[in-house]
C-alpha cells in the first residue's frame, strides 16, 4: 500500500492493491467525513484515494488532515503532502481542501455519470457539482436508460466501458440510435487504454476519451469544452 512516507509511489498506485477493497474502504471514510471531520479520518481518506491512483483528491483529503492535524503533528506527513502538492503544481495543489463547504452554484448543464464504480461516481459528481453542473448518477445502462426516460436527457453523458450487463460501448451505440439521445456528446471515462479501445469508442460515436486514474483538471477540462456552463450576463 502507498503511504506518505514512500514518495517513491505517490504518481501511481501501489502495486497489488485489492481496488475494490479499497473503494469500499474510500466510500465508508467518505461518509464518516460528514460527521467526523478530523485530521485521521481525511489521511485515511487520502490515502485510500493515493491507492487508488486519484492523486488530486488524495492531495484535497491530505491537506485537509494537516490543516487538522494538532501541532506539532508528524513533520514527515507536512512535508510529504507539500511534495505531492508541488508534483501536481496548480490542478490539485491550489484546489480546495476536500473539508472546506462546497459553494452553492446555480445549476448548469446536466450531467449523467455511467459507472459501476460508487466511488468513481462520488469523486466525479463532487468534481463537477463544485464546478456548477448538475449530475444524474447511473450505476450501468439500464438505470441510465431509465432516468433519461423518466427525467429527459442531460446535455452530456460520462460513461465507463467495463460495467456488467450491456458495457459502455453498447450503451454509446443506444445512444446514438435514439432520437432524444442521438446528439448529446458522450465521454468515455475508462481504465481500458490503447489505440484500439480508442478508436472503438470513436467508432460507436464517442465525442472523447479520458482514462482512469484520471486527473480532475484533464476531465473538468473535456466536460466544459462539450458542456459549456453560460457565463452570466454582466451586472
Amino acid at each position: 500500500m502507498t503511504a506518505l512516507d514512500r514518495p517513491e509511489l505517490f504518481d501511481a498506485p501501489a502495486p497489488g492493491v485489492d481496488r475494490a477493497l479499497v473503494e469500499a474502504a474510500a466510500r465508508r471514510l467518505k461518509a464518516a467525513w460528514t460527521t467526523d471531520p478530523s485530521a485521521d479520518t481525511a489521511h485515511a481518506l487520502g490515502l485510500a484515494y493515493l491507492n487508488l491512483g486519484y492523486t488530486d483528491f488524495a492531495v484535497r483529503a491530505l491537506q485537509a488532515a494537516v490543516q487538522k492535524a494538532a501541532p506539532p503533528g508528524p513533520p514527515w506527513r507536512a512535508d510529504a503532502v507539500r511534495f505531492l502538492s508541488a508534483q501536481r503544481e496548480t490542478g490539485a495543489g491550489a484546489a480546495r481542501a476536500e473539508s472546506a463547504p462546497a459553494p452553492a452554484p446555480a445549476p448548469g448543464p446536466k450531467v449523467m455519470v455511467v459507472d459501476d464504480s460508487a466511488t468513481v461516481r462520488m469523486m466525479v459528481s463532487s468534481l463537477l457539482t463544485a464546478a456548477g453542473y448538475s449530475v444524474v448518477l447511473a450505476h450501468g445502462a439500464e438505470e441510465a436508460s431509465r432516468l433519461v426516460r423518466d427525467s429527459g436527457p442531460p446535455q452530456l453523458f460520462i460513461l465507463d466501458i467495463n460495467m456488467p450487463g450491456i458495457d459502455g460501448f453498447g450503451l454509446c451505440k443506444f445512444l446514438r440510435a435514439t432520437a432524444e439521445t442521438a446528439t448529446v456528446p458522450v465521454v468515455f471515462l475508462t481504465g481500458k487504454t490503447g489505440l484500439l479501445n480508442k478508436l472503438h469508442g470513436r467508432w460507436v460515436g464517442a465525442a472523447d476519451y479520458v482514462t482512469k486514474p484520471f486527473e480532475a483538471d484533464k476531465l473538468l477540462e473535456t466536460v466544459t469544452r462539450l458542456a459549456p456552463i453560460a457565463k452570466a450576463p454582466p451586472g
